[in-house]
């Protein structure tokens, strides 16, 4: 019996797909790049394929029975099975990488160290990840200015200082760690003083931050420095007074 007929060879290709799918409604992926994404769905697919396989294997070794390779992938049971090892291992990929309240669930039944989190989906890590880009949350109602939206700097301000950094969000960490950020290019603000970073840039401990400014690049005072540091006019375009 074939519930597939002469398509059995979508068994070798769609479990991956499956498995992302329903990856997908558990996680965002943060750490996993686009080009890294047909790694993944290969190493899905071969182990939603490979895992029922091996136990028909062993099953056969134990009772000392014969399977042709052939009548195996023609079973709907071997099939069956397939599928539903590519739903599951697309549940715990899912899980792995997220700390949504699925999880948190389980790491509270099965302990932290059990249940990976790597996830950026907490609010100011989705900020700093969508900071470039155009779905970034701008609520700004004035939608004639004419600025780029994707260009923009944030301002970091400490609770235990005087001092905030001003530049523009070249990387960020988080996870299990205590969240940190690279700006680069950077500046030093005391009050309404802003000092360019001599230098590549500055890393930031967000442990203390007690409130994060995100600016258009047109309106930052260390994007003004920066270009007067640089012997270039800086920008008069900010539509804010």
């Amino acid at each position: 019996m074939s519930i597939l007929g002469e398509h059995r060879w979508i068994v070798f290709v769609l479990p991956g797909f499956i498995a992302l799918f329903v990856a997908s409604f558990i996680s965002d992926f943060p750490e996993i790049r686009d080009s890294q994404l047909p790694i993944v769905y290969i190493a899905l697919t071969l182990l939603s394929v490979a895992i029922p396989l091996l136990i028909v294997h062993i099953y056969g070794k134990v009772s000392r029975k014969g399977f042709l390779f052939g009548d195996i992938i023609r079973s709907p049971y071997i099939i069956s099975s397939i599928f539903s090892c590519s739903v599951l291992l697309g549940f715990l990929f899912g899980v792995a990488h997220t700390t949504d309240y699925v999880s948190s669930g389980l790491r509270s039944v099965f302990g932290k160290d059990i249940i990976l989190t790597s996830s950026h989906s907490e609010l100011i890590k989705v900020l700093f990840r969508e900071s470039y880009k155009d779905g970034f949350e701008d609520g700004q109602p004035h939608k004639t200015l004419k600025v780029d939206s994707t260009n923009r700097y944030a301002r970091f301000r400490f609770s235990q200082n005087r001092e905030s950094y001003e530049g523009v969000i070249t990387s960020y960490f988080g996870g299990d760690d205590l969240p940190q950020v690279y700006l680069s290019p950077a500046c030093l603000v005391r009050k309404d003083d802003v000092a360019p970073i001599n230098g590549p840039g500055v890393w930031l401990n967000l442990e203390k931050v007690e409130a994060i400014q995100f600016i258009y690049d047109v309106c930052s005072m260390c994007a003004t420095q920066i270009e007067i540091a640089a012997g270039n006019e800086p920008s008069s375009s900010c539509p804010f007074p």
